[in-house]
């Protein structure tokens, strides 16, 4: 235990990057759930990161001391739960489920040997469910991801998405996918608009790009807006969780499953790590602001 202690004090000393996100404070509450995990008080921990940061997060399990058998390296495609409440089509919501598959790097940490052999496959409930989240913000979760196809599915009916015209190189990107996945090029194309469409206009792959440049920041305002409250709201009232709290978990800071969880796990760290929870409260409000703001996180 004092060993594992003065580990702590020297990540707090000199941290550095086990967390695919860029706040010191992030980097304290992922060695938190680390810590939370090697002592039993959490079933599991998913370290999502670059290929870059996956040997940061081997030294540190190798540190703490986690045995070969308690973390498992993932690389595999990490994909989106269709939710219940969409509105779109059940053809563009598949087909948004195939662009929106993304790469998945990263170290899952559990004393569970049993659970994580059995690990073949990631998506978002998946995730959630290792991690125990609240079901409730897990489906709040999902749905904010889906509000925002949502909202470029609905933008691609109006007359400056439907005028628009990819670069040739990237519109032929799309054209390959489309064959290698045995969709029809058109509904490809506005799928990936509805991944990508901020990106793609944000670098002038789409041509004559400012009106519809102009469509997008419209209908994405109060999505934004939504989304980083939601976020900041979560580091303000519930400093030690690593999931986003939903609206119904914000609303009630005494008896929700969020408030709950926090209060287990800053009870852990108070007692065991002081010096880690006094620091994750410094940046809670500095990470918070930046959330606000929609940096950092």
């Amino acid at each position: 235990m004092a060993q594992t202690k003065n580990i702590v004090k020297k990540f707090i000393d000199s941290p550095y990057q086990i967390t695919g996100f860029e706040t010191w404070y992030k980097k304290f509450v992922a060695l938190l759930h680390l810590l939370l995990v090697l002592h039993e008080e959490k079933k599991c921990f998913v370290c999502l990161n670059t290929l870059d940061e996956l040997d940061n997060v081997l030294k540190i399990c190798k540190e703490l001391e986690f045995k070969p058998g308690n973390w498992k390296k993932v690389d595999a495609q990490i994909n989106d739960k269709i939710p219940g409440t969409i509105k779109m089509g059940k053809e563009m919501a598949e087909c948004i489920v195939k662009r929106g598959s993304n790469d998945f790097h990263g170290v899952i940490c559990s004393m569970d040997r049993a659970s994580l052999a059995e690990i073949a496959s990631i998506d978002h409930k998946k995730i959630a469910e290792f991690e125990e989240y609240p079901g409730c913000c897990v489906d709040a979760f999902i749905e904010n991801r889906w509000e925002y196809y949502e909202i470029m599915v609905s933008a691609l009916g109006k007359p400056v998405a439907q005028s628009r015209a990819l670069a040739p190189d990237y519109e032929e990107k799309i054209r390959q996918w489309a064959d290698s996945v045995c969709v029809p090029v058109k509904l490809a194309i506005d799928a990936d608009f509805a991944v990508n469409g901020g990106y793609l206009v944000e670098n002038a792959i789409v041509e004559d790009v400012e009106d519809l440049k102009r469509q997008i920041s419209q209908d994405m305002a109060a999505y934004y807006k939504k989304q980083y409250g939601i976020k900041s709201n979560t580091i303000k009232k519930y400093h030690f969780v690593s999931h986003h709290a939903c609206e119904g978990c914000l609303s009630d800071v005494k008896n929700s499953p969020t408030a709950k969880m926090n209060k287990q796990y800053s009870g852990f760290c108070k007692r065991e790590y002081p010096e880690l929870h006094d620091r994750i409260i410094a940046e809670a409000k500095n990470a918070a602001d930046e959330a606000a703001q929609g940096n950092g996180l």
